[in-house]
Parts: C-alpha cells; sequence; structure tokens
C-alpha cells in the first residue's frame, strides 16, 4: 500500500510530496530530489507568462532569479570539482572533466574547464562558496572575493582567511564588480597592523601584476577589404584607462566642441567610441604622441613621488597602480600628476566665473571619481560640473565644494524631476529623490587616504 507522508531526509533538509511504500525503502539523496524537483518546477513556468505580469513584480522575479542562478552556479561549481576528482573523465575516455561535460551538453568544453576551475577555487573559500550558494553574492562577486583570499600568503591562518571573505561578502552588497577587485587589492587591511604595511604588500602584488600584463600585451590589425579595418589588442590596465579617456573624450555626448567635426547623433555607443577612436588616430603622429596634452590624473603621495616610498597610487579611473609606475606615468606628458602634499591650486574662484576651470573639474574627478548619482558608473570624462547648492544664476557661487560631477542624463534627471542634494560628513554627495525621505548615493570604493 502506498502513502503521501512528509518525510526528513538529511540535517535539516525536508521535501513534501514524495511517495514511499509503508515498507523501509531507499530514499533519493536530497540533491538528486532537488534537481529533479527544480526542473518539474521550470516545466511548469512558461517563458511567453511574463508578458502578462506587472512591471514592479516582475522587476522583483527578475533580481529573484538573479539570485536563483547564483545559487545554482554554487552547486554546479561543486558537482564539478567532485567530479573531477571522481577521475570518471579518464576512465571515459575524455581528455578532461570540461570535454565530458561538453560532451553531455552544449558543447563548449572551454566553459566546461571554467566550471572545474571555479569549483577549485570555491572549495579553497568555504565561506564564500556558502555565501554564493545562499544568493547572498554573484558568481563574478564569488570568484573575486576567492581569488583575493587564494593569493595571501601560507602564513595566513584559516580564521583570518575566514575573516577576509566576510569582510569582502559584506562590502560586496555596496560596490560594483571592478570596485570590489580594487577593494579585494587591499584586504589584507584586515589583520596588517599598519596602514604602510598594506600599502607595502598591495604594491608588490600590483608590480608584480603589471609585469605580467606587459608580458601579455599584444596588438593584431586587419584589412576587412570594405574600407574599414578591424584589430584587436591586450594592453595593461592603466595604458588602457590613458586610451578611454581619450577616446570618450572625443566620443562624449554633449562634448561635440573637442572635436574638429560633429559626429553624427545617430548609432549606439560603440559606434561613437568607434567614431571617436577613428579622430584619435587622425591626431596620432610621432610628435603628438611625444608630447600630447594630459589626458589622465594619477594621484600620488609627495613622498611616493620624491622619496621613493613604495606606495600604491591611483588614476582618476579608481585603477590601482604601483609606485614604480606612477613615478613612471608622472615622467609621461599625457600623465597630469596630482600630487597629495604639494603645492595646492587655487579652486575657489567665488562669483568671478560661471562655468567651474580645468583645475576644479580635475579635483572633481579626483573626489567624485566620476557621475556621483546613485548607481550611475559613467567616468569623469562623461561628466558635466554642476552646481549642487545655488544656481550661479541664482547667486551661487563657482567653487569647488558647491560643484558635483553629474552625466548628461542625470544632470538633466536632477534639474527637470526635483531631486535635492546635499554633501554628507565625509564628504560625498547624497541625493533624495523628489516625494521621498531617503537619502542615496553612489557607493564607490575609495583606498585608504
Amino acid at each position: 500500500m502506498y502513502h503521501r507522508t512528509r518525510v526528513r531526509l538529511i540535517d535539516g533538509f525536508w521535501f513534501g510530496g514524495i511517495d514511499v511504500t509503508a515498507q523501509p525503502t531507499a530514499l533519493p539523496h536530497p540533491l538528486s530530489a532537488g534537481v529533479r524537483e527544480l526542473t518539474g518546477v521550470l516545466d511548469r513556468m512558461p517563458v511567453g507568462g511574463w508578458d502578462g505580469l506587472d512591471e514592479t513584480e516582475i522587476k522583483a522575479l527578475a533580481t529573484e532569479l538573479m539570485r536563483v542562478a547564483s545559487r545554482i552556479a554554487a552547486h554546479q561549481a561543486a558537482a564539478t570539482r567532485v567530479l573531477d576528482e571522481s577521475g570518471l573523465a579518464k576512465r571515459s575516455g575524455a581528455s578532461s572533466t570540461g570535454a565530458l561535460l561538453a560532451g553531455e551538453f552544449g558543447g563548449d568544453r572551454a566553459a566546461g574547464d571554467r566550471m572545474v576551475r571555479t569549483g577549485q577555487l570555491m572549495s579553497r573559500a568555504d565561506t564564500v562558496q556558502q555565501a554564493l550558494a545562499d544568493g547572498t553574492v554573484t558568481e563574478r562577486q564569488a570568484k573575486t572575493i576567492a581569488t583575493a583570499v587564494d593569493t595571501l600568503g601560507d602564513d595566513v591562518s584559516p580564521q583570518v582567511r575566514t575573516q577576509c571573505q566576510e569582510r569582502l561578502i559584506a562590502d560586496s552588497q555596496n560596490l560594483t564588480a571592478k570596485d570590489l577587485q580594487r577593494r579585494a587589492q587591499r584586504v589584507t587591511d584586515v589583520f596588517k597592523e599598519s596602514k604602510a604595511e598594506v600599502d607595502a604588500d598591495e604594491n608588490t602584488r600590483l608590480v608584480e601584476r603589471e609585469r605580467r600584463a606587459w608580458q601579455r600585451a599584444s596588438f593584431r590589425i586587419w584589412d576587412n577589404g570594405d574600407g574599414t579595418h578591424s584589430g584587436d589588442f591586450t594592453i595593461p590596465e592603466a595604458q588602457a584607462d590613458q586610451l578611454r579617456s581619450t577616446v570618450e573624450a572625443m566620443a562624449a555626448p554633449r562634448r561635440e566642441h573637442l572635436q574638429d567635426q560633429p559626429l553624427p547623433v545617430e548609432g549606439t555607443g560603440s559606434d561613437r567610441m568607434g567614431r571617436g577612436f577613428a579622430q584619435v588616430c587622425d591626431k596620432l603622429t610621432p610628435e603628438t604622441v611625444m608630447k600630447g596634452g594630459p589626458t589622465l590624473v594619477v594621484t600620488v603621495d609627495e613622498a611616493t613621488l620624491r622619496e621613493h616610498v613604495d606606495a600604491p597610487a591611483t588614476l582618476e579611473t579608481g585603477t590601482r597602480i604601483s609606485a614604480g609606475e606612477a613615478r613612471r606615468l608622472a615622467c609621461d606628458t599625457g600623465i597630469m600628476p596630482a600630487v597629495m602634499g604639494g603645492k595646492p591650486v587655487t579652486l575657489d574662484l567665488g562669483r568671478q566665473l560661471r562655468r567651474f576651470n580645468r583645475n576644479q573639474r580635475i579635483a572633481m574627478g579626483l573626489r567624485d571619481r566620476g557621475c556621483a548619482f546613485p548607481g550611475c558608473d559613467r567616468p569623469p570624462q562623461w561628466c558635466e560640473a554642476h552646481h549642487w547648492r545655488t544656481a550661479w544664476a541664482d547667486g551661487g557661487t563657482t567653487d569647488l565644494d558647491d560643484g558635483v560631477l553629474l552625466c548628461g542624463h542625470h544632470h538633466r534627471i536632477v534639474h527637470h524631476q526635483g531631486w535635492s542634494l546635499r554633501r554628507a560628513d565625509d564628504g560625498i554627495m547624497e541625493f533624495r529623490p523628489p516625494g521621498k525621505s531617503d537619502w542615496r548615493r553612489n557607493h564607490r570604493w575609495r583606498a585608504a587616504a
């Protein structure tokens, strides 16, 4: 005789709706039952059904699906790791576990191999692995944190490794993926005694990273035969920031005055960048390469620049570079050093000028790191200086503290939708939507001063 009952399987895992006999029988493993139940649930979810849902509900469900995807990724990684350790691929004649899985579904061996490596990485960072399984972090965030902890020295205890994982997991809740990478480079601040030690440790990592990046640099270009050329390249991060900032200055919306000829307004963002890159190439000669004006700002401590102290520096894009790279770039006419502790530049102009000048915009870029509006990732080159306290026409001043960087889109939103702005005690700009009471900010990671 059969009956339906609720069965407790293993350590708190409950599964309902399982048909079992009254006599003792072998119960399915919770993972086997869970995967089959997930498959059954998905079978009952019509893809076309999304068209009939309220947009607010769709947003909530889409966010929840992102968390579900992260939780499934944790199980995929764990499953492929255990499968790899079992040796089944070799016994089956496959060249690798990734190849074995690719033969079963998708045909993408590289993706299978990446899953195996992710599983091996997660197994050495159990706190991160659990956070991924809980849907607390994304797969990319988990890899960033696990990689940072994995590079700590052998002398770091398991307890400290756990503390580092917990700190970065907490930080990941407010940071972008790129900011989390930068934050993770300084994770030793969890247990190092002083800032100088953290600086030295980060600088050592950056020196090695830059060395590997220069070794991997490459460039290819080929003729498409239709009047265009295509290509690909690999360059170090600092040099990529220089190139990007130059192209963005040529292609940024509402910056047509920077171009010899106006760019067509139609097309995607990549189209504008392509045309901007073509205009940069127009100006490339040996003379301009050697004598070009500043295109990027590097913030460097005076002791690092003049006394050869090995403390990392920061590009205005947020990229961290080693002390040696900062000193080298400070000698380059394509880089403007902002020396902390050096001679100050007058940045307050009162009512003398309506528009913020170049030095003020550079200072805003170093302070705001781009558009200050919550959630926006536009770089300083795409931004406009906004009189946030009082409009100049209404008696406002053109002082540094009165200015904030906003991209064109959010500049219009602030003006036309009635957002309120204030500068918090820590100097970061905060925004309040019309009719709301909560203040919001753009969470960017800033290296300790």
